[in-house]
C-alpha cells in the first residue's frame, strides 16, 4: 500500500510513517498530486478543510475514520 502523510504536524507524520510504512509529504509539496500519484489507499494527515480539498483535487473519495484517527482516501481512478 502506498501512503502519503502531510500536515503541520510532524510528530503526528512520524507516528504514521512509522506506523504505516508511509511515504513523507512535507508542506512545501503538493498533498493533491502526490495523493494522485500512489497506487492504492492513501492517508492524509491533514485539518478536516485542507483534507477535504486534496482528496477532491485528487479525484478520490473520503472516508473519514474515527475522530484521533488517519483519515483514509481510497483511489477512484
Amino acid at each position: 500500500m502506498d501512503v502519503v502523510v502531510g500536515g503541520s504536524d510532524r510528530i503526528q507524520g512520524r507516528h504514521a510513517r512509522r506506523r504505516l510504512g508511509a511515504l513523507a509529504v512535507d508542506r512545501g509539496r503538493d498533498v493533491a498530486a502526490a495523493a494522485a500519484d500512489a497506487d492504492d489507499d492513501v492517508v492524509l494527515a491533514l485539518p478536516p478543510a485542507r483534507r477535504l480539498a486534496a482528496a477532491e483535487r485528487a479525484g478520490r473519495a473520503l472516508h473519514e475514520l474515527p475522530r484521533r484517527q488517519h483519515r483514509r482516501v481510497v483511489g477512484q481512478r
